[in-house]
């Protein structure tokens, strides 16, 4: 090998070395709480039907026609609860937008706003970094880390698959959430967003 194709290798493997590596789980059922307990968020991700692929496969095989059962792709949903000393119940039920599901999420503790967060496979990337529901489960608004982000985007940690942005979130009373930013080189941020006006306080 030449000199340059030799520097060109060692290069890239400073670069590659220096990305950060992470691995993900397949996606499955969560629960998120308010802090009071009173709400509980159920986030079903995405479904592929079990036998989908061993149906494809028998299919083609034996060339049967497969039941739509066989081959619905369920999209992500979330289900909103009441819980009571006696009762639980059910507040909404909603698909939600992420593809996958979210990463995290949070709830007031009157059940009015859920507000989820990021994106399986990929954290910090997407139009659904953070997305705010109402108290019947409508989509109020969502936002790209680029509209949220007190920092420059390439400020932040990065990894193969993720951009890691976030040192927290919760809610401070229920038309406001705190949410925590911390860039590489661990400045911290926190901004106050309200969850009925959509927008961040000065």
């Amino acid at each position: 090998m030449n000199k340059l194709t030799i520097s060109i290798i060692l290069f890239l493997f400073l670069i590659i070395s220096q990305v950060k590596a992470d691995s993900w789980e397949q996606a499955k059922t969560m629960f998120f709480y308010s802090e009071n307990k009173t709400f509980m968020l159920k986030v079903v991700p995405l479904t592929y039907p079990e036998k989908m692929f061993k149906a494809n496969y028998k299919r083609l095989k034996r060339k049967k026609k497969l039941s739509d059962k066989d081959t619905t792709i369920i999209p992500c949903t979330g289900t909103l609860y009441k819980i009571t000393a006696t009762d639980t119940s059910v507040v909404w039920e909603r698909k939600l937008i992420n593809r996958i599901c979210p990463v995290s999420a949070i709830i007031s503790n009157d059940g009015s706003s859920v507000v989820t967060f990021d994106n399986w496979l990929s954290i910090g990337y997407g139009f659904d970094i953070m997305v705010v529901y109402n108290e019947l489960g409508d989509l109020k608004k969502r936002f790209q880390l680029e509209d949220i982000s007190p920092f420059p985007i390439n400020d932040y940690t990065t990894s193969i698959s993720s951009l890691y942005w976030c040192c927290g979130k919760k809610f401070k009373d229920n038309d406001r959430i705190e949410i925590c930013f911390e860039n590489e080189k661990e400045t911290i941020i926190n901004r106050i967003f309200n969850v009925k006006k959509l927008a961040f306080e000065l």
